[in-house]
């Protein structure tokens, strides 16, 4: 496929990027390593296509779940097939949140630990299931009204954050 198409680099969590980078694919091979070692269900393959500078397309398969979720700019984002959106909650005190907490991160002083204590107070429901590109997808399908994590890298939320408008990491005010 590359020599096919010179002009598409490429950037994966396990192999770095090569030297194109203005049109690229980005890929997460397993993100979710965590669960996956674990034999948990929440962990998935996660491809993006980024077209100067944007991502144009997304695509996240968890297998152990049989979900394959997609996206395309200005076309729409689909779970098996069926057109899927974002909840309509508005209401923090009603909301379903989900976060990440990495002990790669635990160095970190804002570790996060603070912010999700503070957020478990005032929504009806927090969720941590260990792949922020299933997390990201569990948005665009309403499963859950939020989702947030510190120092995520591009390969884990390119494809899982590509929306049909275009936008990069919807954000909704609840």
């Amino acid at each position: 496929m590359f020599k096919q198409y010179p002009q598409f680099g490429f950037w994966g969590e396990e192999s770095g990027q090569s030297e194109n980078q203005t049109n690229r694919w980005i890929v997460d091979p397993i993100d979710g390593t965590h669960s996956f070692a674990k034999g948990q269900y929440f962990w998935a393959i996660s491809v993006a296509l980024e077209v100067n500078g944007e991502i144009i397309i997304g695509a996240v398969y968890a297998p152990a779940l049989d979900d394959y979720y997609f996206a395309k700019k200005n076309f729409g984002a689909w779970k098996n097939g069926r057109q899927i959106s974002v909840s309509t909650e508005t209401s923090l005190s009603n909301a379903m949140v989900s976060t990440g907490f990495a002990c790669i991160r635990s160095y970190l002083t804002d570790n996060n630990l603070q912010r999700f204590c503070g957020i478990a107070e005032r929504t009806t429901g927090q969720r941590r299931f260990g792949s922020a590109a299933l997390d990201l997808c569990m948005v665009a399908d309403g499963q859950v009204d939020a989702f947030w994590e510190q120092e995520l890298n591009l390969y884990d939320i390119a494809a899982g954050a590509s929306q049909p408008d275009g936008a990069c990491c919807p954000v909704r005010k609840v």
